[in-house]
C-alpha cells in the first residue's frame, strides 16, 4: 500500500497514526497490531521535507483480504490425536491416502510403538488388510475392530517405513 499511497524509495518514515516511529522493528510492531484493509497516517520525510498521506494495509498477496490461518481437525482415539494428510505429502509419498499421528499420550499405542509424525497407511486385522484413506476412515475402522490385536502400518514424512501391532480398546 505504500506506493498507492505516494511513497517512494528513499522515503524515510517518522510516524504512524499519530505515534513517532525511531526503528524498524517499532515500525513493524505498530503495522502489526492493524489488519489488511486498515487504513493508516503516514508521516514521512522526503528531501528534508515533513509529509503526511494515508495507506491502506495489505497482506503478503497485496490483497486486503484477511489471511486465516488454516487450522487442521484432529481426531482423538485411545488418547492418540490424529489428522489428515496434505495432498502435498501423498504426492511426495507416493500414497493415496493415510492419517497422520500428531500425538501420543501415556497409552498402549505408545508402548507398542507409536510415533508423532508416524503416517497410518493400512491396518491388518482378523479380517484382513484395510486401507486407510483419511483420520475419519481410521477412526472408524479403529471403532469397529474394538478388543483385537492390529497391525498398523505406514510411514514417517521421509519415507520411512514401519509398523507396530496393537491391541484396540
Amino acid at each position: 500500500g505504500g506506493e498507492e499511497a505516494g511513497l517512494k524509495p528513499g522515503d524515510i518514515i517518522v510516524g504512524v497514526d499519530g505515534r513517532e516511529t525511531t526503528s524498524v522493528s517499532i515500525l513493524q510492531e505498530m503495522v502489526a497490531r492493524k489488519r489488511p484493509g486498515d487504513k493508516v497516517n503516514v508521516e514521512y520525510i522526503r528531501d528534508g521535507k515533513r509529509m503526511e498521506t494515508v495507506a491502506t494495509l495489505k497482506n503478503f498477496d497485496g490483497n486486503t483480504n484477511i489471511v486465516e490461518k488454516e487450522v487442521k481437525k484432529t481426531y482423538e482415539f485411545d488418547g492418540v490425536l490424529f489428522e489428515n494428510i496434505s495432498d502435498d505429502q501423498k504426492d511426495r509419498l507416493g500414497i493415496s491416502g493415510g492419517a497422520m499421528i500428531t500425538t501420543v499420550g501415556r497409552s498402549v499405542w505408545r508402548s507398542a510403538g507409536a510415533r508423532p509424525g508416524f503416517i497410518i497407511t493400512s491396518i491388518i486385522s482378523e479380517d484382513g488388510r484395510i486401507r486407510i484413506s483419511d483420520a475419519d476412515r481410521l477412526i472408524e475402522v479403529l471403532n469397529e475392530l474394538s478388543g483385537q490385536e492390529i497391525v498398523v502400518l505406514g510411514m514417517f514424512n521421509d519415507g520411512t517405513e514401519y509398523y507396530f501391532e496393537v491391541e484396540v480398546d
